[in-house]
């Protein structure tokens, strides 16, 4: 079992993604993804697309700092 911090992120992030009311036998995608679709914020005129570009970068953003972070405090 892995119990390092990016696998409880990880598991966290997968976890709050599912439906668990849905049954994955009617509705495979509702029961991966239906969490999160119901957290995130809906737009008019079909511009959930760059919500979800937007949230890639702010994790892509979230690891670079921490990678500089690492870099700063052992490396450097």
């Amino acid at each position: 079992m892995c119990v390092t911090t990016e696998c409880i992120e990880a598991a966290a992030r997968i976890l709050t993604a599912l439906d668990p009311a849905a049954d994955p036998c009617d509705d495979m995608a509702r029961f991966a993804c239906g969490g999160w679709i119901e957290r995130q914020a809906k737009t008019p005129g079909g511009k959930d697309v760059v919500l979800v570009l937007e949230n890639l970068q702010a994790g892509v953003d979230h690891q670079l700092k921490c990678i500089q972070s690492y870099y700063y405090r052992n490396i450097r």
